[in-house]
């Protein structure tokens, strides 16, 4: 089964600190739970957009993200995961 956006489906696509143009000039966090929250805050305040049904999806690294997000941030109703990795911490 596929899914084709339709009316009343919306995506934001965002390269978050130390991704896409910005890598060069930032590292790339862990926590990515103030990016989702800064993300879900400006959906929030769109007319269009219903609050109560704002998910994330990432792929790869992106992935982890996601659920990482999806566990940590309030507003997000749903996380999915792509070939997500589950640990980037350091190892000793």
């Amino acid at each position: 089964m596929r899914h084709v956006p339709g009316p009343g489906d919306g995506h934001l696509h965002i390269d978050g600190p130390g991704q896409g143009e910005a890598e060069y000039n930032t590292t790339l966090p862990a926590q990515w739970e103030p990016v989702a929250a800064a993300a879900i805050a400006a959906l929030g305040q769109r007319p269009e957009v219903d609050a109560s049904r704002i998910g994330v999806v990432g792929v790869s690294l992106g992935g982890y993200f996601a659920v990482r997000a999806g566990a940590l941030t309030s507003g997000l109703r749903c996380a999915a995961s792509i070939g997500g990795c589950f640990d980037i911490t350091p190892r000793c």
